[in-house]
């Protein structure tokens, strides 16, 4: 007899857009129904810059020279990775300051 168990995975934050060179944003990842272990491992996927990452704790840094339009942030659970999860947020353009256009 084969038992067949039911896992999801969610991914959450309070950001839909995203500033490159902005301040890190927090994402979360919530297994449901696991046996062992409840964390994740994440990925990002849609960067252009290799500096534009997320760590293990799930948080985004995006690189002032990101050229992406979006980025998908995926958290696979640690138990069984092919269940997943994920979220596409937009990125918006770094601030440049012009200097012929401010004062100082």
């Amino acid at each position: 007899r084969v038992l067949f168990r039911s896992m999801s995975v969610t991914v959450d934050t309070d950001a839909t857009m995203i500033q490159a060179g902005g301040d890190p944003v927090q994402f979360t990842g919530t297994v449901k129904n696991y046996n062992e272990d409840d964390g994740v491992i994440w990925s990002i996927t849609g960067n252009n810059s290799p500096d534009t990452v997320i760590s293990e704790d799930g948080v985004l840094t995006v690189a002032a020279d990101e050229t992406a339009k979006s980025l998908t942030i995926t958290a696979a659970a640690k138990e069984d990775v092919r269940f997943t999860g994920s979220k596409t947020v937009t990125v918006t353009p770094a601030m440049v300051l012009n200097p012929e256009y401010c004062e100082v």
